[in-house]
This record gives structure tokens, C-alpha cells and sequence, in this order.
């Protein structure tokens, strides 16, 4: 008997909307009733009565009435646990949904992909496990009951306190967890409830407990001051996953929470530090910051300034080599701060465009009233051959200063509007340093440092090479970039927070203290312009971290959090998939694997929350005047577990260990600590139960490819160290779920839909009205609302169809699954409705027939009594049924469900079953006929239950077999081996030019728009062998064409005039149709044949006829162009004789087809 969760029965006090018998339903199939006795499995399954199949197939397929009851006979039956006595056993677990809320379509894909692979590896005879859980979220759930809260009742968890807030994310847990369920059941999911698992339940507890404690003790996890992203909103640092880096291009005003107005990002800044040990030094030409006494910085973080500890400059950046030891003045701080030399720096850092060469050349200046025309070449670096051609106006020149306007025009910049502001020109031998500031589209605001050299004056005409530089110097923020501070432990500076957990300025910014931190960005701006150290802004392209969760700007802040040291378990799951341990799949992520696993930094497991596992890390500490103080930390399962720690580590007497104090970490961990032990734990782990020794490594593991690392890798991690097994033998990814458009599913697009308003049909104002809910439950603010209503208006005017299940998973897995995006189309998934009922109708087809005859099962021995007919369509089910099963072996779910589609709509539905309603009616043949039709069906209900579990056991129920399970979700699936013996491709073959005859026939006719059948047609062949196996399946073709004169001949019939249409059939044979003259209509269709065919033909025959074609082309390939030049005159002939039989006179023939033949007739 499996461990009962005690978290369920505790908080049962918390579930206000069940039924009990629900209750009852839930707890009977973990073998519990709610008094928590054991129930017999005798009582668990009269729960559940089978469905009663006896009446008669309603007239169509209606999804609801097929999908109701199966589900809870299957669950009552057992059939979801482990069934079988085979050595071979197949395991897997769902990737535990988060109890934030519903399932959506990726959901459902993730849901599909794993139920197919279950499904029919439970059919292959294996021991199935699939087990069903849920994951507590920690920082999402948190943060949408935090949002519940203020939205109903207008309080914060702080006002509730910890215990009382925990207990309403517990209510919202129950209730997001039974609706997950319910989802799972109704998508089919065959899931082994009585192992459901939930990631905070006692066993999950102990087992993170255990593996953290085992992490520590093996000296890989460490506490230290580390920066961390920290959401300000949230109050807790958050992992990487959860931040999301928002690119700006330049100047743009975004909206933060806590802020009225909203902020600008996109911009860097620029300020001074004034050197204070010494004065203005003059160098050279070049070290131009020197002469003003001062070093300037940019930034796109101003506030941060107030933390600054140094200036850093390149070892070999030679304009500040000479200030060694020297120091700059903090203009707010009021204190030194050294200018230091790391390699970290970049030279030319500052001006926007890094190691830009430019060459200007200047030609026909000219100078009229102080304005000036040249044309100028820029070559260099980034820009190559750039033309430009300046047009200056109104130049005016003062004290050395130049303000001119510039329009260049050019390639690759059009209209670029330039405004240069010189400041600090200084001459000396003909060299010249100017800062220059430019204005204008395209480039604004940036800033440029020129040195040029061997400046050469002649005739006003000026050649120089230009060099743009930076300022090369940085400053240095320990405690809020990741750079600076491995800078500063390099340098043996200190960190100087300046920013709060609030996102406020900290105690140690005087003036500036207690502002909020994007305030105080505005308010240092205008003191630095009021000292003069302010040096210009400019827009600046620029990653923003914002925290996925609150929207709120992530901030890097240094904080003691417990870390994992993740190197060498990195190294082992690297090495992992390079020994073939593990298989990726598909290939093109192992790339992508080694990447990130040979690049990754320790894991910050802190998260500061109050919904999560509490971090099993004890503060042991003991105070005793008579003696020096102890402490230490100790990961312990409980309190009294440290306690017994502690005090063997630290030597205590019984009287100290008395005066020891233990508080255990306020931090609860990452939620992907706990999803990261799921492989092994939702299996016993640590115990060594049954479940875990028959099951444990995995199978494969199935899940989106977006989490490879932030879940997949650190499955693998943790389970190699704690279990010393990979924990799955394959990972399968599939892609991210899109709408039609391409566009990712976003509840402010709209687009996002949830399973069940597909499966059961919703109204537009249904779906808006579901928007204007998650507004009210604080799901979504009012502006995401108003888009989402926008987007469902456009998207689904009409409402979303009803497809039901079956439909859904079936599209579902249409799909490459392993493509990076797959889109969604809701008219693709009606259009599988309709595939369903097609195979509704085909039951009810053979219903009837098995009512008309007994059926005679095919064997391999009657073959010589079977028909062509029959035989071929066995051959080709036999096709079908390999083809599926290697789809299946290789996941490519999208080849198996073709391959199903292909042989149940055109080959069982529209060619044999109409081959079989004159069969029938003959009683010696009706026999044979029905059981091949049924054998063929039973075989299609088989292949298609692992995608369709619904309708396949529902039509499956009604069939009398030759051999039947109770359930088809227990029967053999259709194996390659044995159906090889079915295989003829010479039966093929000659049923396949049959089928292109029929084809052909009803196209004519088709296009004559005649349903006559009592035309006369004509099949004209040239080989023996196809007249032959058309002379024999000549009754084949008249039921499939419904043309009941049909001559096979070998020459073009005599009477063949204007009203006859033909068409070919293969290299060898024509059709020929008589009919009426005159009832041609201009078909678009055979306009665009025609076309298509003309083009290629004369792409063809330009190339074949160019100058030294003949003594350039290797002969062969002479050969291979010349018979296509042929293929393609001899098709557009056919389209041309077609055009010309449908006209009765040459006065009708469409004008676009008169110039065809003399176009044909030039061609050899």
C-alpha cells in the first residue's frame, strides 16, 4: 500500500466546493475512501459501470456522446497501473503542471505526446507507469494569491502573516489541482492516479530534504554574498528563467510598477570624475581627458553611481599609463575612489561605435558665403564605401567653435541629418582633438572622440585618416553588476550597496536616501548638470532585465543566499550524452546542451518566499559568557536533527547543548530543486520501494524544449549525484505551441485557448467573458484584457467549433512535434472532427454488412480465393501498419497519423469500402468481403486508439471479432512482422494504374461538370502488360469511376472529335471522354497549368539553347534536360488539347491559349 499523503487529508478542511462524490471517486481510485480505510478493489470498480454500447450508432458522430463514461471504466478497471507480466516495462512521468492555474494547449501537447507513447506501449504488451503530479510554483502561485487577495479583500500577505497566507495559497492549491485533473481526465490522459504526486506532499518533503542534506554534506553546497536577481516587488531573488531581458534601441518610456509616470530606458549617460591628486597634466594630442582634469564614464545606470568604488582603464590603454596610484573625487559620496587597470576594459568603451576606421576624401570644395558642398568617401571599419554628399548651411564659426547642419545623402544611410558641436579644438603641429556631439536621424546623440593624424591642408581639400575613440574607462559597481564584482575581488575593493530590497536608495546615499531608485536616477542627473560634471545622454542599445512575474525591472542586489556548486555535475551530465548514456532528441540540442553546461554558474537556491520547501539549513549557535561563542549551519531533516548535529560538531557538553540555539532558514528553495528530484522521487526515493527498483531510471523523459536547461539539466545533475543513474534514457523535446499566425500564445493576443473550449465548443462571448473573469480574479489588468477581447474578435468571430477530444489530440500530434514552433489552426482540428465521423459512417457501414453475411476471416491460405481488391487492400494496411510503427519508434507522430489518415480516407473509405457495396451483393463473395472489411477496420480502430482513445474503444465495443479484449486500450497493436505476410507490391501496382485511370475519369468528368454514367470512355494503352491488368480490373474501374462503359484499346478511338476530352495517364495511357459540345468553362486551374508548365518549359529551353551550351554540358546531362524539354512539351500538348476539345468552334477558344501552339510548335 502506497504512502498516503498527508497533506491531502489535512487540508481537506480547505476543498468548500466538492462533492462528496467526488471526493469519494478521487479517494477510491488511490484505494482510500475519505475515513481513510482501504477499499477493496472489488468495491473501487462497480463505481464504475461500463458504458452500454448495445443500440444503434446515432446517425453522425457527436463527440459528447462518444467521450462520456470511457474514462472512468478504464480508471476503474485498472487500467491505467502497471498491467502486464513483461519484462519489458516502459516508465515516464508528466512534467507536474503548476497549480497557477488551468491547463492551456501546450499543456495538451505535452499531454498527447506522453498518452500516444503510453498508450501504445501498454497495447505492445509492456508494464506501463505514467505518473500524474503537480508542482506548488513557489514564486507564481505566491504571487497570483498575493494578487487575489489585494484584488478581493484589499490585504497583503504581510497583513495576514505567514501562517494565514499559507493557508489561503493552500485553498487555492486544492482547487487548481482537482481543475487540473479534471482537464487530464478529460483529455484521456491513461495516467496511473493512485501514484499522483504533488511536489510539497510529506514524501516529496522528506526526499528534499534528504537530497539537500546530502548535497551539503558532500561539500557542494555554500552559503555566500552573491549577487542575485532580485524582483522588488516580489521581495525575493529570482532565478534566471524567471527574468526576461526586454532589448531597447534607444530612447523609450516604459511604465514600472510603483512609478506614475513611466521611465526611460535606452539611453547611456555621461559624467565626470574629476581627478583630485594632482592637477591638468599636458601630454599630447591624445590624452585630451587630461587636460580638463578629469576622466568621464558612461552609464545607463546612473543611480548606481552613488556605489562606485573605482574607475577601471585597459593595462594598455596608453592615455592613462602615466596615473598610476592616482585617485578621483565622488562628487556625492565625498570621498576618494582610485582609478585602477584591468584587462576587463575595453579600450574604445564609450563611444557607441567601437574600432570605426574612417577615410575621408574631399573633393571640389567649395566655398561661397561661408557654406560649403563636398562629396565625401568614408571607408573603414563597419562602414565600407560609404557615398556621402554633405550639403552645409549656415555655417558660422566663433572662437575656433563650428555649429554646421549636414545632409548626407548616401548609401545605406538616406537623409541623415547630422548637427556637429565642436568643443576644445586645440592645434598643435597640424593635429587636431575634437569632441564632436551628432545630431540627427539614424545616429543621435552620439558621442565621437577623434584623433586625427598626418592632416594634410591643400586647396581646402583634406585626406586624413580618422580614428574614433572612446573614453576607455569604466566605473566600478561591485554590488550591483556581475562584472564589477569580479573586479573588485580582483582589486581587493569593497561593495557598497546603494539600493534597498524595496528599490529604494539605502541609508549610506545622504541627500538621496530613501528615494525610489528610478527618482533618484532623475534627481542625480540634474545635480550632476548643476556641478558641471554632467557631459551629455544619448540613446544607447541596451538589455533591461524585467522579472516575467511582477513586470517589475530586476535589480542585482548582493545577498547572503545558499548556493550549489554545479561544475562537476555539469561535466557528468555533459559527458552523459557524449558516452550515450543519454540521447537527446532531436540531435541539433546537444549543441545547445554542452553550451550551457560547460558555461553555467553555481545554482542561488534562496528564494525569499513563504509558499515553498523551507531551505532544511539550521543556524546552531551558542551564547555562554564563561565561554568563546559557537555556531555554525547544519542541514538537518528537523530541528531536534540539528539540534543532535550541532552539538556532536561543536563539542558540547549536555549543559551547553542546553543553551544551544537552532532557527532554521526563513528561505524557502527554488521550485526547481524539488521538480528537479521528480524522476526519482514521485518513485519512493530515498526509499527503495518496489515503484523505484522496477522503474527507476526512466524511460524517456518528454517535455518542452524551453526548459532543457532550467529542468532537464538539473534533473540530470541531481540525479546522477544522488541516485549514481542517469534518470532517463532519452529526453524527447518537442516545440513551443503557436497560433496559426506563427505568433506565441499570449493572453494579451488573445490567442491563448484552453483545451476544454475545443473539445466542448465556446461562443465569442463566451470566450471574451472568460477575459473579463481573469480581470476581476487579477489574473490580467484591464489594458491585457481590452487586447486579448480584441484579439478573440479577430481570431474567432465565431466562436470555437466543438471537435471534441479525439480531434484535438489528433491534430495535436499532426505536427512535427520536434520542430521549434508549432502552430495551432482550430479550423485544422474541425477538419479531424470530420475525419471522425468518416470513420463513424465506415462502422456503420459494416454493421450493416455483418447483418447481410457471416463474416469469413482472410487468411494468408485463402489468398488465391481472395479478390485484387481484397488483396490489395491488405497490402496495403500492411504498408500502413509498418509505416506507424517506425513513426512511432522515432516519435514522428506527424508520419503515423498520415500514414492512419492515407489508408483509412482513401484507401479503406473511398476505395475498398465502394468496391465492397457490389460485392455484397453477391452471397458466394459477401463472406469473404465483410470479414476482409472488418479485419481492415479492426486494424484502423487499433492503430488510431493510441491518438483517438475515445471513438477507437467506442466503435470497437460494437464490432464482432474474431478475437476481442474487454477493452481495446489492452489489445495487441498491429505489429509490423505480422503483417509483412500481406504485403504484394505487384497487387499494388497494378491497382495503383487502375486508381490513376478512375482518377482521371472522374477528373473529366469533373471538369465537364457531368455526372452522367452513361457515358462512353475510352482507356488507350500502348503496353501489353497494362491492358492486361486493366482488361482484368475492368470491373474494378467501372464501380470506382461509376462509368458503366468503359473500352480498353490500343489505338485513339475514331470518333474523336471536338467534344471528346482526354487526359494521360502515365507515360503509356490516355483517357478519353465523349460528351457534350460546348460545356467547357475557363477553369482557373487549367489557366495555372498551363502557365507553370510554360515557364519551366521555357526556362528549360533558354538554358538548352544558350551560346556553347552543347560543347560546356557533359553529354548525360545534354540527355537529362533534352527528355525533360520533352516531359514538359508533351504535358503542356495535353493541356492544350484539353482546352481545344471543350470548344465547339475555333472562335471559342479562350484568347490566352491562341498563342500557345505556335509557341509548342518552336520547340524540337
Amino acid at each position: 500500500m502506497r504512502h498516503v499523503n498527508h497533506v491531502w487529508f489535512s487540508n481537506l478542511k480547505y476543498i468548500n466546493n466538492y462533492s462528496y462524490n467526488s471526493l469519494y471517486i478521487l479517494n477510491s481510485v488511490r484505494n482510500f475512501s475519505i475515513d481513510g480505510k482501504n477499499k477493496s478493489s472489488n468495491n473501487k470498480t462497480n463505481i464504475f459501470k461500463k458504458k452500454d454500447t448495445s443500440g444503434a450508432l446515432l446517425p453522425a458522430y457527436i463527440p459528447r456522446e462518444v467521450e462520456h463514461e470511457w474514462y472512468d471504466w478504464w480508471e476503474g478497471q485498472g487500467y491505467f497501473s502497471p498491467q502486464f507480466k513483461n519484462e519489458k516495462r516502459f516508465s515516464l512521468v508528466l512534467p507536474p503542471p503548476n497549480v497557477t492555474g488551468t491547463l492551456h494547449l501546450g499543456h495538451a501537447l505535452t499531454c498527447t505526446i506522453q498518452d500516444v507513447l503510453a498508450r501504445w506501449h501498454r497495447m505492445r504488451g509492456e508494464r506501463v507507469l505514467w505518473v500524474p503530479g503537480t508542482d506548488h510554483a513557489g514564486i507564481s502561485t505566491q504571487v497570483i494569491v498575493e494578487k487575489k487577495l489585494l484584488k478581493e479583500r484589499g490585504l497583503t500577505r504581510h497583513d495576514l502573516g505567514r501562517e494565514q497566507f499559507l493557508q489561503e495559497v493552500w485553498k487555492w492549491r486544492e482547487d487548481k489541482s482537482q481543475a487540473i485533473k479534471e482537464q487530464l481526465r478529460k483529455l484521456g490522459a491513461s495516467l496511473d492516479w493512485s501514484r499522483e504526486t504533488f511536489t510539497m506532499d510529506a514524501k516529496q518533503c522528506d526526499a528534499v530534504k534528504e537530497a539537500f542534506m546530502r548535497l551539503f554534506e558532500a561539500g557542494l553546497v555554500y552559503r555566500a554574498n552573491s549577487l542575485v536577481n532580485w524582483s522588488c516587488v516580489l521581495q525575493s531573488a529570482i532565478s534566471d528563467i524567471e527574468v526576461e531581458h526586454r532589448h531597447f534601441s534607444g530612447s523609450t518610456l516604459c511604465k514600472v510598477p510603483g512609478y506614475d509616470d513611466p521611465v526611460e530606458f535606452g539611453v547611456i549617460s555621461d559624467f565626470a570624475y574629476k581627478l583630485c591628486d594632482r592637477g591638468s597634466v599636458w601630454i599630447n594630442f591624445a590624452v585630451f581627458i587630461v587636460l580638463d582634469g578629469e576622466i568621464v564614464v558612461s552609464t545607463t545606470r546612473i543611480e548606481t553611481m552613488l556605489g562606485d568604488v573605482a574607475v577601471a582603464v585597459h593595462p594598455s590603454d596608453t592615455r592613462y599609463t602615466h596615473l598610476q596610484g592616482v585617485h578621483l573625487w565622488h562628487p556625492f559620496q565625498h570621498r576618494k575612489i582610485p582609478l585602477i587597470f584591468d584587462e576587463v576594459v575595453d579600450i574604445n568603451f564609450g563611444t557607441g561605435i567601437v574600432e570605426l576606421a574612417l577615410r575621408p576624401r574631399c573633393d571640389s570644395t567649395v566655398h561661397v558665403d561661408h557654406t560649403t558642398a563636398s562629396k565625401l568617401l568614408l571607408f573603414g571599419t563597419g562602414i565600407v564605401e560609404l557615398a556621402l554628399q554633405p550639403s552645409c548651411y549656415s555655417t558660422v564659426r566663433v572662437d575656433h567653435t563650428t555649429a554646421i547642419k549636414l545632409l548626407l545623402f548616401g548609401t545605406g544611410i538616406v537623409e541623415l541629418a547630422l548637427q556637429p558641436r565642436c568643443y576644445s579644438t586645440v592645434r598643435v603641429d597640424h593635429t587636431t582633438a575634437i569632441k564632436l556631439l551628432l545630431f540627427g536621424t539614424g545616429i543621435v546623440e552620439v558621442a565621437l572622440w577623434f584623433r586625427c593624424d598626418s592632416t594634410v591642408l591643400s586647396d581646402y581639400t583634406t585626406a586624413g585618416k580618422l580614428s574614433l575613440f572612446g573614453t576607455g574607462a569604466v566605473k566600478i559597481t561591485p554590488a550591483h553588476d556581475m562584472i564589477d564584482l569580479e573586479v573588485s575581488k580582483r582589486h581587493g575593493l569593497d561593495s557598497i550597496s546603494v539600493i534597498t530590497e524595496e528599490g529604494r536608495m539605502e541609508s549610506n546615499c545622504g541627500v538621496y536616501s530613501g528615494m525610489k531608485r528610478f527618482e533618484a536616477r532623475g534627481k542625480l542627473l540634474e545635480d550632476l548638470h548643476t556641478l558641471k560634471l554632467f557631459r551629455g545622454k544619448r540613446d544607447h542599445s541596451v538589455q533591461v532585465p524585467f522579472c516575467t512575474r511582477s513586470e517589475d525591472v530586476v535589480e542585482l542586489l548582493l545577498k547572503p543566499q545558499w548556493f550549489i556548486r554545479c561544475k562537476q555535475m555539469a561535466e557528468e551530465a555533459a559527458a552523459a550524452v557524449q558516452d550515450g548514456q543519454l540521447q537527446l532528441e532531436p540531435a541539433y540540442t546537444e549543441k545547445i546542451w554542452y553550451n550551457w553546461l560547460y558555461n553555467n554558474r553555481d545554482w542561488c537556491v534562496s528564494r525569499q518566499l513563504w509558499w515553498g520547501h523551507r531551505i532544511p539549513m539550521y543556524h546552531c549557535q551558542i551564547k555562554d559568557k564563561s565561554t568563546r561563542p559557537h555556531e555554525l549551519w547544519v542541514a538537518a531533516l528537523s530541528e531536534d536533527h540539528a539540534r543532535k548535529k550541532a552539538t556532536l560538531q561543536l563539542h558540547l557538553d549536555d549543559n551547553q547543548a542546553h543553551k544551544l540555539i537552532v532557527v532554521q532558514d526563513e528561505d524557502v528553495l527554488d521550485t526547481w530543486f524539488s521538480s528537479a528530484l521528480f524522476p526519482f522521487s514521485a518513485l519512493g526515493w530515498p526509499d527503495q520501494d518496489q515503484d523505484y527498483r522496477q522503474f527507476y531510471p526512466l524511460s524517456v523523459l518528454e517535455t518542452g524544449h524551453d526548459i532543457l536547461f532550467f529542468w532537464v539539466a538539473r534533473m540530470v545533475m541531481l540525479g546522477a549525484r544522488l541516485t549514481h543513474q542517469i534518470p532517463f534514457q532519452k529526453v524527447l523535446l518537442h516545440g513551443i505551441l503557436c497560433d496559426a499566425h506563427g505568433r506565441k500564445m499570449s493572453k494579451s493576443l488573445g490567442n491563448v485557448i484552453s483545451p476544454e473550449n475545443v473539445i466542448t465548443g465556446i461562443s465569442l462571448e463566451e470566450l471574451q467573458q472568460q477575459s473579463h473573469k481573469s480581470v476581476e480574479a487579477g489574473l490580467l489588468s484591464q489594458e491585457e484584457c481590452d487586447k486579448a477581447v480584441s484579439g478573440q474578435a479577430k481570431l474567432f468571430p465565431k466562436g470555437i467549433p466543438e471537435c471534441g477530444t479525439d480531434a484535438l489530440r489528433f491534430t495535436l500530434a499532426s505536427h512535427n512535434i520536434k520542430n521549434h514552433q508549432i502552430s495551432f489552426d482550430v479550423s485544422e482540428c474541425h477538419t479531424n472532427r470530420l475525419l471522425c465521423n468518416k470513420l463513424w459512417q465506415a462502422t456503420k457501414y459494416t454493421l450493416m454488412c455483418l447483418d447481410k453475411a457471416t463474416p469469413e476471416w482472410p487468411t494468408t491460405d485463402d489468398k488465391h480465393k481472395m479478390s485484387i481488391e481484397q488483396r490489395w487492400v491488405l497490402s496495403r494496411l500492411g504498408a500502413a501498419v509498418a509505416e506507424i510503427n517506425t513513426a512511432l519508434e522515432k516519435a514522428d507522430f506527424h508520419s503515423a497519423t498520415q500514414a492512419i489518415r492515407t489508408f483509412l480516407h482513401y484507401e479503406l473509405c473511398d476505395i475498398y469500402l465502394e468496391s465492397t457495396k457490389l460485392a455484397m451483393k453477391d452471397s458466394v463473395n459477401a463472406p469473404l468481403t465483410c470479414g476482409t472489411l472488418v479485419r481492415c477496420l479492426e486494424t484502423t480502430l487499433l492503430c488510431l486508439s493510441p491518438f483517438m482513445p475515445y471513438i477507437t474503444e467506442e466503435l470497437y465495443q460494437r464490432l464482432p471479432l474474431q478475437s476481442k479484449t474487454d477493452s481495446i486500450m489492452v489489445a495487441s497493436y498491429p505489429c509490423t512482422h505480422e503483417w509483412s505476410v500481406w504485403r504484394d507490391e505487384e497487387v499494388e501496382s497494378e491497382v495503383q494504374l487502375v486508381l490513376n485511370v478512375v482518377s482521371a475519369i472522374r477528373s473529366l468528368r469533373s471538369r465537364c461538370g457531368t455526372t452522367d454514367t452513361t457515358l462512353t470512355v475510352y482507356v488507350v494503352s500502348k503496353s501489353n502488360n497494362d491492358r492486361q491488368v486493366l482488361d482484368h480490373l475492368l470491373a474494378v474501374m467501372k464501380r470506382l469511376s461509376k462509368c458503366h462503359d468503359i473500352i480498353i484499346c490500343t489505338e485513339e478511338p475514331s470518333d474523336v472529335n471536338l467534344s471528346t476530352l482526354v487526359d494521360t495517364v502515365g507515360p503509356n495511357c490516355s483517357v478519353y471522354l465523349t460528351t457534350q459540345v460546348g460545356v467547357f468553362r475557363d477553369d482557373k486551374k487549367w489557366s495555372k497549368k498551363e502557365a507553370r508548365l510554360l515557364k519551366e518549359l521555357d526556362k528549360l529551353v533558354k538554358r538548352t539553347s544558350s551560346i556553347g551550351y552543347e560543347e560546356k554540358t557533359p553529354s548525360h546531362v545534354q540527355k537529362f534536360q533534352a527528355d525533360k524539354v520533352g516531359s514538359f512539351t508533351d504535358a503542356s500538348w495535353s493541356v492544350v488539347r484539353v482546352v481545344f476539345t471543350y470548344c465547339d468552334h475555333p472562335d471559342n477558344i479562350p484568347q490566352r491559349h491562341q498563342t500557345v501552339i505556335p509557341r509548342l510548335l518552336t520547340i524540337k
